[in-house]
């Protein structure tokens, strides 16, 4: 038998009444070095799937729906975590 895929993995989470939602606003060029975009690729974009995949996989009974905001500061990335209620 196949290993399950992971757009199936979702579906089931879905299925459960959990969601994942993703919203990407622009960051002006003259703003965001490349360095910052070297990070993004390379650091928030793993930290954020991590955090996601964690969100996920808890029990029913530890799960909250929760939103993670990553943020350009000028010299960084920021991140911040709110429970939603």
């Amino acid at each position: 038998m196949y290993p399950e895929s992971e757009l199936t993995t979702y579906r089931k989470l879905l299925h459960y009444g959990r969601q994942g939602e993703l919203y990407l606003y622009p960051v002006r060029r003259t703003e965001y070095p490349d360095e910052g975009s070297e990070e993004f690729s390379a650091k928030v974009v793993p930290m954020m799937r991590s955090w996601f995949d964690t969100e996920m996989s808890k029990p029913e009974t530890q799960f909250q729906a929760k939103t993670l905001v990553v943020e350009w500061i000028g010299n960084r990335h920021k991140t911040h975590e709110f429970r939603r209620i």
